[in-house]
């Protein structure tokens, strides 16, 4: 990125108290990890570890919103939970678009003088490389088929032995009318499913995507992709009694791990290594609760079957 904008970033930063102030939530055993400093005051290392430590936040709704000045969701729960666990560093939370605030540790890598962290980063090879990853901090249900809960029996000709939707043979049956964002990934595997068939007269594509649920409703639409606690924040923000039933895609793994990436310094790796030695102490992942209690009570059910079955194989 231009070094014009990435130090332009950092100053806003380092201008401000607290970037943001996030909303409270349980504190982690004391006695295991020490309290996060408040901005201003230092409990390890030198202040020069303790200049210039971002975490970038991108700001999607239910994860993380503003309200009344505070970043809130259960996104800002969690990461409020880690940096809570983090004693050894201030650290500043700003609101940064994803793509700018990957630009950002790029800058941050070549300078060396201060380090930049993005929670909720999804593992691929080029991101290996270029940051420093910390293990899964967090798993989440992926891109899923959303359809009327009333309605499952009707989407059984298209189901798996393993109960899972077999995208490709739904695509090629033109009379269940679907709905894509426009632009947008859903990943590898669903992208090269969708491909030859997203031009098809039963598929509609628009960027009104907060209207998915209320198309479901109408019955406008047969079905539309999401995450499911994509698909249930839309559901419930148009205030929509009818519930959605959200079925996995086959194909697709069970899960999505998201970890948090540093920027490479030595400061990312001490955040790093701090991560790494929390997620081993709380294997029950305490931080997702606020990610469970969003999710439909049949999705609940599924995700916290997924972590029991994850925790029994490690």
């Amino acid at each position: 990125m231009p070094a014009k904008l990435a130090t332009a970033v950092l100053a806003l930063c380092m201008l401000l108290p607290s970037t943001l102030v996030l909303g409270n939530t349980a504190a982690p055993d004391p006695q295991r990890h020490q309290p996060h400093q408040m901005p201003g005051q230092h409990t390890h290392g030198s202040q020069r570890m303790d200049e210039g430590i971002v975490w970038a936040i991108d700001i999607v709704p239910p994860a993380f919103y503003l309200e009344d000045g505070q970043l809130s969701g259960f996104g800002s729960d969690a990461v409020n939970w880690f940096i809570n666990s983090i004693g050894h560093h201030t650290i500043k939370v700003l609101p940064l678009p994803r793509g700018r605030a990957f630009e950002v540790m790029h800058h941050a890598n070549m300078s060396g003088d201060h380090t930049v962290c993005i929670p909720g980063v999804l593992e691929t090879p080029q991101r290996a490389r270029d940051f420093i990853l910390s293990k899964p901090v967090f798993s989440q249900l992926p891109v899923s088929l959303i359809i009327k809960a009333d309605r499952e029996p009707e989407f059984a000709p298209f189901l798996t032995n393993a109960g899972e939707i077999d995208l490709a043979r739904l695509l090629r049956n033109d009379r269940f009318y679907a709905a894509l964002e426009a632009g947008r990934s859903y990943g590898l595997i669903v992208d090269d499913i969708l491909r030859p068939y997203e031009s098809g007269k039963h598929i509609q594509k628009t960027r009104q995507t907060a209207e998915f649920t209320t198309m479901l409703e109408l019955q406008r639409i047969d079905w539309f992709l999401a995450y499911p606690i994509e698909a249930e924040h839309q559901r419930k923000s148009a205030n929509q009694d009818g519930m959605i039933k959200s079925l996995p895609i086959a194909g697709m793994p069970e899960t999505l791990d998201a970890r948090i990436a540093c920027s490479i310094t030595d400061t990312g790796r001490h955040l790093v290594e701090h991560t790494d030695a929390i997620i081993a102490d709380f294997p029950e992942m305490p931080w997702a609760e606020g990610y469970i209690e969003l999710l439909s009570p049949d999705d609940a059910k599924r995700y916290r079957a997924l972590v029991l079955k994850r925790q029994a194989s490690q």
